[in-house]
């Protein structure tokens, strides 16, 4: 039975993961570009600075661009695709508005490509204030080129690391526990399941409901990982069933303790005092990371003191 779990849980996961590098590899070739442009008007005349050309590096010989625009009517949108120098002649002109535009291929000779967008008043009924238009620019590569080697190699990684995980915890499932302890794991495992579903679901509905989720998937992907673990590791403590506790709760828990306050000190919390912190990408996993941690060591060392307190006031009562 624990071979033929193992096995399911070992060909879900696999099966999941090489799904999605190969999703990565396929859309390898695809560049995603989401900005807002102020601009300020008075007197029906735009005195804002025209916004710096977009910067593409070179893609291969051909390529093709959607642009989709949201803003007011009364604004157009020029825009010029330059390939090489942006003093070069432009190899697309087009004007729009609330429109999306899909350029075709486009034969880029594998320069560097610019697209300048200068917006421009269309009806002169704008009250003096800034407004902002937003763009979203899709760039896709025709061109032939390497697959994301990263994506498979990362995938490799992670199918060999969770293979031994879950080899090694059914192996070991029914040895030093006693049969209290392991309804007290599998409970656990089955409140972090639950948790861990409902912290993704509800991650993706809210990130629905707003145009601009905070978010990357990286940073999505580490908050649900570890609270689902969190919450395992917090339940099967509490029931005497967490892994390798045996005369080792005070160690690790300082152990955790430390780490989770050295991670609060690399995240933006760190940041906010001493200006200085890990990159943006992540300052968030590091924060939720250390938050986690930290509340393991002291749930562990309060734990372990209650536990003391407890064995030493049945020595005295049986004395």
């Amino acid at each position: 039975m624990k071979n033929k779990t193992a096995i399911i849980s070992v060909i879900i996961s696999v099966l999941t993961i090489i799904f999605i590098a190969l999703f990565t590899s396929a859309k390898s070739n695809e560049k995603n570009l989401t900005f807002s442009i102020p601009v300020k008007v008075e007197n029906n005349q735009i005195t804002s600075e025209k916004p710096a050309p977009v910067y593409f590096q070179p893609v291969g010989e051909k390529c093709s661009f959607t642009i989709d625009i949201s803003g007011m009517d009364q604004f157009i949108s020029n825009i010029k695709i330059i390939t090489g120098s942006i003093g070069n002649e432009p190899l697309y002109n087009t004007s729009a508005n609330n429109a999306t535009i899909t350029t075709g291929e486009l034969n880029v000779d594998n320069k560097s490509i610019f697209i300048v967008i200068d917006p421009e008043i269309k009806e002169k009924t704008l009250e003096d204030q800034e407004y902002l238009i937003r763009y979203g620019i899709i760039l896709r590569s025709e061109s032939s080129s390497m697959p994301n080697v990263m994506a498979y190699i990362s995938a490799i990684l992670i199918i060999i690391f969770e293979a031994f995980i879950i080899f090694m915890v059914n192996k070991n499932a029914n040895r030093d526990y006693d049969e209290r302890q392991l309804k007290a794991r599998g409970s656990a495992a089955m409140n972090a399941l639950i948790v861990t579903v409902i912290v993704a679901f509800g991650i993706g509905i809210i990130s629905r409901t707003t145009s601009s989720f905070p978010l990357s998937v990286y940073e999505t992907g580490m908050i649900v990982c570890l609270t689902g673990i969190l919450t395992f590791l917090i339940n099967a403590d509490l029931n005497d069933a967490f892994i390798g506790l045996r005369g080792k709760r005070f160690p690790l828990a300082i152990v955790y303790t430390i780490v989770g306050v050295v991670e609060l000190m690399m995240s933006g919390f760190y940041n906010l005092i001493f200006r200085f912190g890990t990159v943006r990408e992540l300052a968030v996993a590091a924060f939720v990371s250390g938050i986690y941690f930290t509340l393991l060591g002291i749930e562990m060392i309060v734990h372990g003191i209650i536990e003391k307190k407890e064995a030493k006031e049945d020595e005295e009562s049986e004395a």
